[in-house]
């Protein structure tokens, strides 16, 4: 629930929401909330320690496909959203709070664009298939059949995971070492 706040874009009366928003990222239980943000941003990872293939989803309709929400786009959205938080300003898209938090030093320059890049990567495709999907009729997912990536998009890919992975460990470390995970 405190992700549809944090991400709310109102068109009419946005003051609705304003007071619940100071509340999260200034009200009492502020660092409580920001370390279980933080903590829940790091619960979805994309794959990791594949070699030649990527982890598919091996039952259901989506058998055999990627799933690029789970595995790239929604492990990205958290970690800018925790951040956001950390700046106090919760506001903006997933590439704005990765910014901030780059110009708050909570990112290096390059983790802030390897994360906007691998965002922007996983988007993109899940976005072209779709679009694919629907010109042919067939059913609209957030899954791609990895087969239908040339090869340095899978390559981009790999990169991308491996990239998101590697900054939710650090960043992991850093929030949640002293507290004995």
């Amino acid at each position: 629930m405190a992700s549809t706040v944090l991400d709310a874009r109102p068109i009419t009366r946005p003051v609705l929401i304003q007071p619940l928003r100071s509340a999260l990222v200034g009200g009492l239980g502020r660092d409580g909330f920001t370390r279980a943000l933080s903590r829940f941003s790091m619960t979805d990872r994309p794959p990791s320690g594949f070699v030649r293939g990527f982890v598919v989803e091996h039952f259901g309709e989506q058998k055999g496909h990627l799933n690029l929400k789970k595995s790239g786009l929604r492990p990205v959205a958290s970690l800018a959203r925790a951040l956001a938080q950390r700046t106090g300003d919760p506001t903006g898209s997933t590439p704005q709070r990765l910014e901030r938090a780059q110009r708050s030093g909570l990112l290096t320059a390059d983790e802030a664009d390897a994360l906007t890049g691998a965002f922007s990567l996983c988007y993109h495709l899940v976005f072209d298939s779709q679009i694919a999907a629907i010109k042919v009729g067939a059913p609209v997912a957030s899954s791609i059949d990895p087969a239908t990536l040339d090869p340095l998009e899978r390559r981009h890919l790999r990169n991308a995971f491996r990239t998101i992975n590697g900054i939710q460990e650090r960043l992991s470390r850093k929030w949640f070492d002293y507290e004995g995970r």
